[in-house]
C-alpha cells in the first residue's frame, strides 16, 4: 500500500513539474502593428531585412522588461489601424490621437513616443511659383496639396485635406507622395522633417528635385504606442508604467542618441 502511495505522489509531482515548465515556456506574445514602410528613424528594415529604429527597439526594450514576446506585423497603415480597431492586434505604434480613434484605442500619456514635425514639400522647379500664403487654409485653396492615406495631420490641417476639392490623400505611404509631387501630380506634399534623409535611398532624386516651403513648419500631436480599448486596456497602463521607467533609467535617452532623435523624442519622465 505505502508503494502504491509513493508512486501516485511520484506521478504527481512530476506532473507538477511538468505543468510548471509548460508555464514557463508560454511567455505572452504583444501584437504590435505597423505601417509597412520605411519610416526612419523611428521604424524601417536594416540592412538584414530586420525592423528596427526608436519606435521599435523602445517597444522591445519595454516589452522585455514586462516579460512579454513582441510579434511585429508590418501592414499597410490602414489594415493596420483597422486590425487594431477589431482587436485583431493589441498595440499599434506611430499613432496619433484622434477623437475618432479614441473611441477604440487608448492613449496614455506613458505612451507617446516622440513628436513631430511637418514640413511641406515643393518641387525646387517650381520655387518662384509656390510660396507660404500665412496660412493652410489660402494654400490648399490655391494649390493642389497631397497627404497619405489614413495619417492625421493635427486639428487644423486635417479637415481641410478631407474636405477640400484640391486635396489628394490617395498615396498610402510617403514614398508614394513623394512620387507623386516628382511626378507633378501635386503642387505640395505634406511630410515629416525627417522625410528627405528616409527617402534618400529610395529616391534619390529628392536631393536635387525637392526643397521644403520657406516659411512653415508644424509640431504636430504627440506619436504613440496605442493599444485597444476593449482588449488590452491593462497592458497598456503596464506599458506606459514600464517606458515611464525606461525614461528615468537612461534607456529611451540612449536609444534616442543612437537614433538622432534626441529633439522629438518624449524622454520626459
Amino acid at each position: 500500500m505505502a508503494a502504491l502511495v509513493w508512486i501516485r505522489l511520484h506521478l504527481f509531482l512530476c506532473s507538477m513539474v511538468f505543468l510548471q515548465a509548460g508555464v514557463a515556456v508560454a511567455t505572452p506574445v504583444l501584437r504590435v502593428a505597423i505601417e509597412e514602410a520605411d519610416n526612419r528613424p523611428y521604424e524601417y528594415r536594416d540592412e538584414a531585412g530586420q525592423w528596427t529604429g526608436y519606435h521599435i527597439e523602445a517597444i522591445r526594450a519595454a516589452a522585455s522588461r514586462m516579460g512579454v514576446e513582441i510579434k511585429i506585423l508590418p501592414l499597410p497603415w490602414s489594415r493596420a489601424l483597422a486590425m487594431l480597431k477589431n482587436g485583431e492586434v493589441e498595440a499599434a505604434s506611430y499613432v496619433a490621437s484622434t477623437p475618432e480613434r479614441a473611441e477604440w484605442a487608448v492613449f496614455y500619456p506613458g505612451n507617446s513616443l516622440h513628436i513631430p514635425q511637418a514640413r511641406l514639400y515643393i518641387l525646387r522647379s517650381r520655387a518662384a511659383q509656390i510660396s507660404w500664403q500665412g496660412s493652410f487654409a489660402a494654400l490648399i485653396g490655391h494649390w493642389q496639396v497631397g497627404g497619405a492615406r489614413g495619417y492625421y495631420y493635427g486639428p487644423e490641417w486635417t479637415p481641410l485635406l478631407t474636405t477640400s476639392s484640391n486635396a489628394d490623400l490617395s498615396a498610402p505611404n510617403q514614398q508614394a507622395l513623394m512620387r507623386m509631387l516628382l511626378r507633378k501630380r501635386i503642387d505640395i506634399a505634406i511630410g515629416s522633417v525627417d522625410m528627405p534623409t528616409q527617402l534618400a535611398d529610395e529616391l534619390p532624386e529628392i536631393a536635387g528635385k525637392v526643397i521644403a516651403l520657406d516659411g512653415v513648419a508644424r509640431t504636430g500631436q504627440p506619436i504613440y504606442i496605442a493599444f485597444n480599448r476593449r482588449t488590452a486596456d491593462d497592458k497598456a497602463r503596464r506599458f506606459a508604467d514600464i517606458l515611464g521607467e525606461l525614461r528615468q533609467d537612461g534607456t529611451l535617452r540612449r536609444l534616442a542618441l543612437r537614433f538622432n532623435v534626441l529633439g522629438s523624442a518624449n524622454l520626459q519622465p
